[in-house]
């Protein structure tokens, strides 16, 4: 490992959220605004409901960046208190878990943001 270079390791763990408190429609579009969103409670859900994602975000660590894992060539992120969306900073989408078992690629272009924190704080994730 060279000095100054990290690793990040994770998945957005999606499931058991309280997201039924979010009482916005499900069906508008909130384009770059965070989506709303249903967390899985029960493996009886939905089976197309996110159970797990690759982590794309805007506004985490500390000074803030926007970050993702899959890059043209890697990992990728923004500059330091800078927050593009993930596709600006070349973002080209990440791996999406659902509640029947499968996991999908999803591009970039078709990922929604959505409040990473519950309730919403100021990181946003995509998937």
């Amino acid at each position: 490992m060279q000095p100054g270079v990290g690793y990040r390791l994770g998945y957005y763990f999606l499931w058991g959220h309280g997201t039924e408190k979010d009482l916005r429609d499900r069906s508008a579009d909130y384009q770059d605004d965070p989506w709303p969103w249903d967390s899985p409670q029960r493996a009886t859900d939905d089976t197309n409901l996110p159970l797990i994602s690759d982590v794309i975000e805007k506004g985490t660590v500390n000074p803030p960046i926007t970050s993702s894992p899959h890059g043209a060539t890697g990992p990728v992120k923004s500059g330091e208190n800078s927050f593009p969306e993930p596709e600006t900073i070349k973002s080209q989408g990440g791996h999406v878990g659902l509640v029947d078992g499968s996991v999908n690629w999803r591009k970039q272009s078709e990922m929604r943001p959505h409040n990473a924190t519950i309730p919403s704080g100021r990181i946003i994730g995509y998937w």
